[in-house]
């Protein structure tokens, strides 16, 4: 096949030159380690954990069954949050239970609320209109904000999955996506690229979704071909399509990335973009509609996100940037479907506008080791008394 021209074909962005994709820089996992005091852990216990985890004098990802409570209620046949079992908990362990009001769904998924910011938990999942299901969870970073972490389920004639969630997340990511459909029925596992909090569960997916291929890119295929065969491999890059039964599905190269790999898909029945990171934005809360921001939180933290994710927008040619914005432009998508961001509906051209303007703001700035310290040792005190 003629690959195509990105001069002609609107899906296409102008390749990046040599220079321009040596200024793209990897970014380590979003783990940390941390110390649980004694009463939560036993002396000297170490527990890796997320930055969304909510941990003060508790057991790491605190879950009814690691208190020895019965994870669900058999009369209401819901899950049941940790106000459900107050009293109990603290006289089992001598620990205040996190807080929340919301009960868990019983869906044959255990998920925790939305804005519970439980590492090793996923948020309840959603839907982002009639055909796409949002697999969500989120990491909370004081002092700096929340980033969403969101994978997709397409429900077309053959279900396609979009990212495969983060690390430890995967046993509870597979139980949230059976609450949506049953693994062994994905016809296609859609991996937008090889970073940590998009190829969390992709070793176990592999396994119980037997009759899947993984569509991804090539060289990120390569990278991770200790974790399954690669005769399962469907390899895509941009102008690349995949027949889901009812709709054709396409490559796209996102605007915004920051791995080389990342290979965004669309979808033209339905003008649905899964952006990859894209429009993403570092936000003051987990949220599941973008209309919950203010014009300033969703400005402020695109662009935050933006100068993180793609350092290198401050350095390209700026008509080679505005030239990738035109792509999406072209395209038009009314659903904006980023890794993320809350789901965006009919909102393109003021997302546009807001990446449009990152090469002007600020570089990102990474803390120092005193800053960072400060931050673990927020996490480490949890969140204020009420």
């Amino acid at each position: 096949m003629t690959a195509p021209d990105s001069a002609t074909d609107p899906f296409l962005a102008p390749p990046l030159d040599v220079e321009q994709l040596s200024l793209l820089r990897r970014y380590g996992e979003e783990r940390w380690l941390h110390q649980p005091s004694a009463s939560a852990a036993g002396e000297g216990s170490i527990a890796i954990r997320f930055a969304g985890e909510n941990l003060s004098d508790q057991p790491s990802r605190w879950t009814p069954e690691r208190a020895g409570l019965a994870a669900s209620d058999p009369e209401t046949e819901r899950w049941r949050g940790p106000d459900d079992y107050g009293s109990q908990y603290r006289a089992k362990t001598g620990i205040m239970a996190p807080k929340t009001s919301v009960p868990w769904r019983r869906s044959g998924a255990r998920c925790a609320p939305l804005g519970s910011g439980k590492g090793g938990e996923m948020d309840t999942p959603y839907e982002a209109g009639s055909d796409v299901t949002v697999l969500p969870n989120h990491l909370d970073v004081p002092g700096v904000g929340t980033l969403l972490v969101n994978a997709f389920v397409l429900q077309s004639e053959q279900p396609v999955l979009i990212d495969t969630g983060i690390g430890l997340d995967s046993d509870s990511f597979i139980e949230a996506l059976r609450s949506v459909v049953d693994p062994r029925d994905l016809r296609w596992i859609w991996l937008t690229h090889d970073d940590s909090d998009h190829t969390g569960a992709l070793p176990a997916l592999m396994q119980a979704a037997p009759n899947a291929r993984l569509a991804t890119h090539a060289l990120g295929a390569l990278r991770m071909s200790t974790w399954f065969p690669l005769g399962r491999i469907h390899a895509i890059s941009p102008g690349a399509t995949i027949d889901a039964g009812d709709r054709t599905l396409r490559a796209v190269m996102p605007p915004t990335f920051d791995n080389p790999t990342s290979t965004a898909l669309y979808d033209e029945s339905t003008s649905t973009l899964f952006c990859v990171d894209a429009f993403g934005a570092i936000i003051p809360r987990a949220l599941t509609s973008l209309d919950d921001l203010t014009e300033d939180e969703l400005v402020g933290g695109m662009t935050a996100w933006t100068t993180f994710d793609s350092p290198w927008a401050h350095m390209t040619d700026r008509s080679r940037f505005g030239q990738a914005l035109d792509v999406v432009r072209t395209i038009a998508p009314h659903r904006v479907l980023s890794a993320h961001l809350p789901p965006a509906m009919g909102r393109l051209e003021e997302l546009l506008k807001i990446v449009s303007s990152v090469p002007d703001a600020d570089p990102f700035q990474a803390p120092d080791a005193e800053g960072f310290a400060q931050i673990a040792a927020a996490i480490a005190a949890g969140p204020a008394p009420a």
